[in-house]
């Protein structure tokens, strides 16, 4: 099943961005024989009630992040999970350290977003910028150019110095969206909300984007990724 391969290909992902912290995962509870892996409950869940996910995760080498620790958090089914709302509140009882927002523009995108990350002072989800764009959605080389990249977080980053994405590396090739076309007009919005209310949703990964954040020489920086449409896996 597509949504079960989606999950096992998140699950590396995380877990490859998460190398650096081993330790740290291991302070992770292991999963109970009743549970499930989260990402593989999350790509399920998805696909039946139909919602999308986003994910911000902080990687650091103090701080032990659920979000990366996809190979041992296990949650528990539950029958009576039948919708976004039920979904929700399961999620804010079980994801210890989680933060989980339902987008007000959208209720079909549910954000799942470590806590600590909030209480950073400069963390760019929670600007509000101005943005006009339209280009591809993924960042990466100008499609025929000889030089120069285009993208949405390429745009944002001329506003906001510290968001960018992955450069290099097979985990970006697997996940980056350089396909999607984007229509962008944002006045005066989080950045979370560019991020997310302009994706064409139909037919589209239920995973939209996942972002890193890591803490260097004292201010955050954050990476983001894309997975893309369906139709181009």
């Amino acid at each position: 099943m597509k949504h079960i391969g989606l999950a096992v290909s998140l699950i590396g992902l995380f877990f490859v961005s998460a190398y650096g912290a081993k330790d740290n995962i291991m302070n992770i509870r292991e999963r109970k024989t009743n549970e499930i892996i989260l990402s593989i409950y999350l790509a399920d869940k998805a696909e039946q009630l139909e919602c999308f996910f986003t994910f911000e995760r902080l990687t650091a080498a103090d701080y032990a992040s659920p979000l990366n620790a996809w190979t041992v958090l296990g949650i528990a089914d539950e029958l009576n999970v039948a919708d976004s709302k039920s979904l929700i509140t399961k999620l804010r009882r079980d994801l210890k350290g989680c933060t989980v927002n339902q987008s007000k523009t959208n209720p079909r995108v549910i954000h799942v977003i470590e806590t600590p990350l909030l209480k950073l002072k400069d963390y760019v989800m929670e600007r509000k910028v101005d943005i006009t764009y339209s280009g591809q959605l993924g960042s990466g080389r100008v499609r025929g150019a000889a030089g120069g990249e285009e993208g949405l977080i390429v745009e944002l980053a001329k506003t906001v110095e510290n968001i960018g994405y992955k450069k290099g590396g097979d985990l970006r090739t697997a996940f980056d969206d350089l396909v999607t076309h984007v229509e962008v007009k944002a006045k005066q919005q989080k950045v979370r909300d560019v991020l997310t209310n302009y994706v064409p949703l139909t037919n589209y990964s239920r995973f939209i984007w996942s972002a890193e954040t890591r803490i260097v020489n004292g201010k955050s920086k954050t990476d983001v990724q894309y997975f893309g449409s369906k139709a181009s896996k």
